[in-house]
């Protein structure tokens, strides 16, 4: 668990709590370049639609793993516990710097469809090749990236 996390401080290196990681694993709730910029008045895609893929990833290789180790009970005790908030169905699209902002989707339903896959008999041990052919997950979640294209 957390005992074998650090992070570097005043002091120099100490212990990473959970109050630490519950909060440094919510990426989404800081405020993007792009977002502060209004996205050049809604004409461009949001920088937080590039981490989905890469999240997805790391979460699925999370859960799917049968491994045990100190790092993956981190994961699960920090990152299960509050997934709605680590993963968000929806997020808000600033259009100019006026404070407009439009609801999209960011996550939707990926996270309930990748739990649900992960614990199909016969699905694939884990996520490491970027091929759909090679992962019937990457199949569902790059149609799903397609439909998207958009945000």
């Amino acid at each position: 668990g957390f005992n074998q996390v650090y992070i570097v401080s005043e002091s120099g290196l100490v212990n990473a709590t959970p109050e630490w990681a519950a909060n440094i694993i919510k990426v989404f709730d800081g405020n993007m370049t792009c977002c502060r910029t209004g996205h050049l008045g809604g004409t461009v895609p949001c920088d937080r639609t590039t981490l989905i893929m890469p999240l997805l990833g790391l979460y699925y290789e999370g859960i799917a793993s049968t491994v045990t180790s100190a790092g993956l009970q981190f994961f699960r005790e920090t990152i299960l516990t509050q997934k709605e908030a680590v993963f968000p169905q929806t997020f808000e699209y600033s259009v100019g710097t006026e404070g407009k902002t439009e609801t999209k989707e960011l996550f939707g339903d990926l996270i309930a469809r990748i739990d649900l896959f992960a614990h199909k008999p016969g699905r694939c041990l884990a996520l490491t090749s970027m091929d759909p052919h090679e992962s019937p997950m990457l199949d569902e979640v790059s149609d799903f990236m397609s439909e998207r294209k958009s945000i």
